[in-house]
């Protein structure tokens, strides 16, 4: 895929390298979507485009989405990450309130159950706040 970027020509595709890839991840999120599979699953890659953008953390395989650790570092680099989160992590509370924390906006992207006890959430966080 060829893409224009402020009259810089960036393709990117299955073959692209990994430097390559960061290269225009760090400049638009969403060019991890035409990276290959082996790419999408590198946690720095995977880092460096939701940074630029939380849409980007979609195209990361679940495993990734999945992984509490790894999902908490995405978060403190740009919290609507949560929204393509896998299910069981939604349901985290502390991963839940590490976001909220950034944005309480981003409580949509909580499970249901989550959203229910959002009250003790945000006692919680106001309890950590003073």
């Amino acid at each position: 895929m060829i893409i224009w970027m402020n009259g810089e020509k960036i393709m990117i595709n299955e073959n692209s390298t990994r430097e390559e890839v960061l290269e225009a991840v760090k400049k638009a999120g969403w060019y991890l979507q035409f990276a290959s599979y082996e790419l999408k699953a590198d946690r720095e890659v995977v880092l460096e485009a939701v940074q630029q953008h939380a849409y980007s953390f979609e195209f990361a395989p679940l495993k990734l989405r999945n992984d509490r650790e790894f999902v908490m570092e995405a978060v403190k680099k740009n919290v609507w990450v949560l929204e393509f989160a896998s299910e069981e992590l939604k349901n985290d509370r502390e991963l839940v309130l590490e976001a909220v924390k950034q944005d309480g906006m981003v409580l949509k992207y909580a499970s249901d159950n989550i959203i229910a006890d959002a009250g003790k959430l945000f006692a919680q966080y106001v309890g950590e706040v003073r």
